[in-house]
């Protein structure tokens, strides 16, 4: 599965036997959705860093799917790598834990695993992009009242987001908040048939303002509101998927969006294996998120092509 994922053009290895005859360690990168341009520009940006150390980086993709991702770290397991890099939810901590077992070293990218153990967790903090996120809409509300609703998901990187942005209203008497998630993953279809119903169960006057705690949930709230002739209701969310920058710039109640640094979190979690290979553990490595709104879109996106550009030969 690893080596049916390597990079095109890449000469085909054999699955059974992933270490290198040239003596090169080689690095498992488990992307937990690889078709997110986030997590294919850090992907991207993994396999420059492992060329440019003399490394072989294999990305697998688990396709939005928890249980894939942990099949995909046991075949990592079982195939030897070398060191094991992963994202995800605590439903992955088994196979961790196996391939701690296996003495094999896991860094942990992006969403933080509640379990196992870590060379390092490589990412941004989370609560602190929801509070972000939430200081910014306390200012555009100003002293008025407020109804807002949070449209988010279970893991671990979405909750910690939730949290942050609820964080930035605490006592503040004059907003309330609630919050909706869909019953399965958090992509743009589920969120719109979610969002589809709420709208209708919430006039004009019940929801002031959405937080989307990322791209599914912001696009497909959008949706929403668009069929449903709702655009009253101002938008910010996380994330900075393309089409959430194209969404800023078509919709003018789509106000801000907290954007991560996906290839700085690629980089710099193929440093923490390799360091890891040599038995250093680096602990958490933060990497700040940037709050983007539309006044700042346009050379926020300039600055984001070219650093896509910087990778875009290993995506």
């Amino acid at each position: 599965l690893l080596a049916a994922c390597s990079p095109a053009g890449a000469p085909p290895t054999e699955a059974a036997e992933p270490s290198s005859s040239s003596g090169q360690p080689r690095l498992a990168f488990v992307s937990p959705a690889a078709s997110l341009d986030f997590l294919a520009y850090m992907a991207a940006a993994a396999r420059k860093t492992g060329e440019e150390n003399g490394a072989i980086v294999d990305v697998s993709d688990g396709d939005f799917e928890i249980a894939k991702n942990a099949e995909l770290i046991d075949t990592a397991v079982a195939q030897g790598y070398d060191a094991i890099l992963t994202d995800g939810s605590d439903g992955v901590i088994p196979a961790v834990e196996d391939a701690n077992r296996a003495g094999i070293p896991v860094v942990n990218f992006d969403a933080k695993i509640n379990g196992g153990d870590f060379v390092a967790w490589v990412g941004s903090d989370h609560e602190a992009m929801g509070r972000q996120a939430g200081e910014y809409m306390r200012e555009q509300i100003g002293d008025s009242q407020a109804k807002i609703l949070i449209v988010g998901f279970t893991v671990s990187s979405t909750q910690a987001r939730m949290k942050g942005f609820r964080s930035a209203f605490d006592g503040d008497p004059n907003v309330t908040i609630d919050e909706v998630m869909p019953a399965d993953m958090d992509n743009v279809e589920n969120t719109q048939k979610l969002m589809n119903d709420v709208l209708v169960r919430k006039p004009k006057g019940e929801i002031d303002y959405i937080f989307a705690t990322g791209q599914g949930p912001a696009l497909g709230s959008l949706a929403a509101m668009e069929t449903a002739g709702r655009d009253e209701i101002k938008l910010v969310s996380c994330d900075s998927e393309d089409g959430q920058f194209d969404a800023m710039r078509k919709y003018p109640n789509y106000l801000a969006t907290v954007a991560q640094d996906p290839i700085t979190i690629g980089t710099k979690s193929i440093e923490a294996a390799l360091a890891g290979i040599k038995g250093e553990k680096q602990g958490d490595v933060p990497v700040p998120a940037i709050l983007v709104t539309k006044d700042g879109l346009d050379q926020y996106t300039a600055e984001w092509a070219a650093a896509k550009a910087s990778v875009e030969a290993w995506k």
